[in-house]
Parts: structure tokens; sequence; C-alpha cells
């Protein structure tokens, strides 16, 4: 690193010392926007999802909210025994559990319970039929916050444990799904006064 990099970043540092430290606090409201791209190759499944989340801190370490998201696949997805093009939407009601990784309020780990509300749109894999459906599962996800500023910060999602309820001849399912080259990347934006 250069002298004159060295001399900005201290002088910000000194000048505006609000910057480096990330205000997680009780009042805040969350608002973030996450994106996710899978392409493992071959015939396999092609994916692309969007996510909004936006919630509110009861305390300094706890979020609740809502988060809303859409996903397009092409390919095949065994999981589902659907094929082409498949269409999914997820409402879910979130709760963000916070712990501060180191002596800086920069980095946090989070785990993410959820309740979600899945609609799906695709051809079935065996009989070539257009289907539609609907699941209600619950899940626990793993993530990671970064916050260079008070205000902005970057995370990293990963699916994690999920318990699907079976409706009508359908099975309840349990699945982990932790994979680390998938995560879901995001931007947080903290909203409130101090």
């Amino acid at each position: 690193m250069t002298y004159f990099r060295m001399t900005f970043l201290f002088t910000v540092f000194i000048i505006f010392p609000g910057l480096v430290m990330a205000q997680i606090q009780h009042g805040k409201v969350l608002l973030s926007g996450t994106i996710n791209y899978v392409n493992p190759g071959g015939d396999a499944e092609t994916s692309h999802e969007l996510g909004l989340s936006l919630g509110y801190f009861f305390s300094d370490k706890t979020m609740v909210g809502l988060s809303v998201s859409g996903s397009r696949s092409n390919g095949y997805d065994f999981d589902l025994g659907l094929f082409g093009d498949v269409r999914t939407t997820t409402a879910s009601f979130v709760q963000r559990n916070y712990i501060r990784l180191g002596e800086e309020s920069k980095a946090y780990f989070f785990l993410q319970p959820g309740v979600n509300f899945l609609k799906l749109r695709g051809t079935d894999l065996f009989s070539g039929n257009q289907i539609e459906g609907q699941a209600t599962f619950i899940s626990l996800s793993p993530g990671f916050a970064f916050y260079p500023a008070k205000w902005i910060g970057f995370e990293l999602t990963m699916t994690g444990l999920i318990y699907e309820f079976g409706s009508g001849d359908d099975e309840s399912s349990f699945a982990v799904d932790i994979n680390p080259l998938s995560p879901s990347i995001g931007i947080t934006f903290l909203l409130g006064k101090d």
C-alpha cells in the first residue's frame, strides 16, 4: 500500500470515526437486497434468484422482518421433479440473531430462522405436464454480515436446514442444503437515528 493511500485512510478514520463503526442497534430498520446465481454446468440446473428483506431491530442483536424472493431455473431440478423453465416465489417471516465477531462492531455471524411460503410453476419431469404447486417450510440459514460503514453492509447467506410440511398425500421432509459454492450475496442498509 502506498504512502498516500495509508495517509488518506488514516485521515478518513480520524475525521469520520462513525464510518468505521457499524450501528446494529435497537430501533434500526434493515433493508436488504440479495442475489444468487448457480450454474453447475452440463444438463444441471441454472438458477437466478433475487430477494428483498425488510426488518426491525427489537434489540441490539435481534431483527424480525419479512422477506420476498423470486427465482427462475432452467435445466433439470430433480429435487422438485421439474425441468425446463421453473419459477418460484417465496414469502418469509424471518428473524436474525447476530453474534459480533471480534472487538469491533463490523463483522457479524447470524442465524436466520424463517417460516416460508413457496409457490412454484414448471413442467413435470416425468409426465411433461405444466404444474403449479405450493409448499410451506421452516428453515434455519447461517450467514455473515460485514459493515464497513455505519449505515451500509454486505452479507453472505447460505441455505441451511429445511423442514417442509407435507400436504395431502405428500410426506413431510427434512433436508440439509449448505452449499458454500452457492451463497446469496447481498447489500444491507441500516436506517434510523443513532
